[in-house]
């Protein structure tokens, strides 16, 4: 043995228990039972036989000293070192998983598998406050006052000033735990954070070289592995649970499911097979009472969305999707092709790209076709309507004192959008004017099919240099697409309409 300041170390021969020695810095008085349990720990035989030590915990029920480690154990053998779960099958036969679980304040048990709705994990620290109840608080404590070690209240009982002392916060906000950093780093920033380079180190990646998607697809009964544009055949979706349809045909339904009744917290149908009145239950709801909608908004220092696009407060902005790149703006990037910048900073600080030189491209040529056409009456050109509630901006507004003439110009028929967002639209300019009737003329500039089912092209193309325009060949044909729509405006400039919302579809499907 070796005394050094009133400490004892066993010998270095027996390298586990001087190292331990030395970490824990065992007195006198404590050091030789210490010392014996650690040179007396069995060790596995299969092991031994091999040249190496490691520690052996398995044997044949009540048998001991254990004489096997978990790789070498034999069918049958259990734990006979740590303590096992208490739960007993109906054959008599025990648990063989080690315990974590039981009620508040109990020591440990069950485990996960076997244990009641009211048990807590008994080896994690729980929360020292009080519920309102006066019953102790049952979750797992995180907050301390800063440079304080270990937790002493969770996130409802904590008080002021406190912060997570538990887990490493981003770098930059700390209020957040980090997922992302440089690969080969540690995780330092969180997703809003996160700066150029830095990857997800938290969550698994797809199989495939260089992939940094996460995995979905697996084969059945197996852990995702693969992405879905890595997937491999007969792979299926394996992250998210299946819709419980079930065709005579074709067998259950293999798409996730998101739909069940409000109330429900699991899901148990996809969106083509729900049933009446189910609603989705996977995503977070709008604050507002008995709202389903998916919340969008807060305020602007949150990043949690609260609010949906109806009952969001006055101040509140989009904290859903990523901010604009541009530092002096708050505005949303929602279209990936504006390389993370908002529409409005995209146009003005990139006008010589492609895809803003074909902005509005076809709403401008139908535009100045119509003013010209039609010089003798005010038009009105993409701006909110005069002492109106809502933010619509028509593409074409005429006022004709007993009614309204709008034309909207519907590239692709306006197929992606959703009808009743469409159906709101009308509704709200429809109430920006006080109810006066509207005639809607809605001027598709794309490809359709005719009452044939014979396509018509669209007559504009992208030329070589990525501009949008109308070829030679296809300017006759825009010529009469442009006259139809004049033939319509004439027509409703010379008669009224008896109806609250008269809409015309030219060369929509089936026209």
């Amino acid at each position: 043995m070796l005394l050094v300041d009133k400490y004892i170390y066993p010998p270095k021969d027996n390298k586990s228990a001087y190292y331990l020695g030395i970490i824990f810095h065992v007195k006198l008085y404590r050091i030789i039972p210490f010392y014996n349990i650690l040179c007396s720990m069995p060790f596995c035989v299969t092991c031994a036989d091999a040249g190496k030590k490691t520690s052996a915990s398995f044997n044949s029920a009540g048998t001991t000293p254990a004489k096997f480690c978990a790789a070498h154990k034999l069918d049958g053998m259990v734990n006979v070192i740590n303590k096992l779960c208490a739960h007993v099958d109906e054959n008599g036969q025990g648990c063989i998983q080690r315990p974590s679980f039981n009620i508040i304040g109990g020591k440990p048990m069950y485990c996960s598998l076997h244990k009641s709705e009211e048990m807590v994990n008994s080896l994690e620290k729980r929360c020292e406050g009080l519920c309102v109840n006066g019953s102790l608080c049952g979750k797992v404590r995180m907050f301390n006052f800063p440079g304080k070690k270990g937790g002493l209240f969770c996130s409802d009982h904590k008080e002021e000033g406190m912060v997570n002392v538990t887990n490493k916060m981003c770098e930059d906000c700390g209020a957040i735990v980090p997922s992302y950093g440089y690969p080969g780093k540690s995780k330092t920033h969180c997703a809003q954070h996160k700066k150029e380079g830095m990857v997800d180190l938290k969550h698994t990646k797809c199989a495939e070289s260089k992939c940094m998607k996460s995995p979905s697809y697996g084969y059945v009964g197996k852990t995702a592995t693969h992405c879905v544009e890595h997937k491999l055949d007969e792979m299926i979706d394996v992250k998210h649970s299946k819709c419980e349809y079930t065709s005579p045909n074709t067998g259950r339904c293999t798409r996730a499911c998101s739909f069940n009744y409000i109330g429900e917290t699991s899901s148990r149908f996809c969106s083509e097979h729900k049933l009446d009145l189910m609603v989705d239950v996977t995503r977070r709801k709008c604050g507002y009472d008995n709202c389903n909608r998916r919340p969008l908004y807060n305020t602007m220092i949150e990043t949690k969305p609260l609010y949906c696009i109806l009952h969001k407060l006055p101040d509140m902005i989009d904290v859903s999707n990523k901010k604009c790149l541009s530092e002096w703006c708050v505005n949303r990037a929602y279209k990936p092709s504006n390389e993370g910048y908002c529409n409005f900073c995209f146009l003005h600080l990139f006008p010589e790209k492609p895809q803003v030189r074909n902005y509005k491209t076809k709403e401008f040529s139908v535009v100045e076709y119509i003013k010209s056409r039609f010089s003798d009456v005010t038009w009105i050109t993409d701006k909110r309507v005069q002492d109106g509630c809502s933010k619509r901006r028509p593409d074409l507004f005429l006022d004709m004192g007993s009614h309204i003439i709008i034309v909207e110009v519907d590239e692709n028929q306006h197929i992606d959008y959703d009808c009743s967002c469409e159906n709101k639209r009308l509704m709200e300019i429809s109430q920006d004017v006080g109810h006066r009737n509207i005639v809607f003329i809605r001027f598709n500039p794309d490809q359709y099919f005719d009452k044939n089912n014979t396509k018509v092209p669209s007559c504009w193309t992208i030329n070589k240099q990525g501009i949008l325009e109308v070829n030679k060949n296809n300017s006759k044909r825009w010529n009469d697409r442009l006259k139809a729509l004049a033939s319509q405006v004439q027509y409703w400039i010379d008669n009224k309409s008896d109806k609250t919302i008269e809409c015309i579809q030219l060369f929509y499907d089936e026209y």
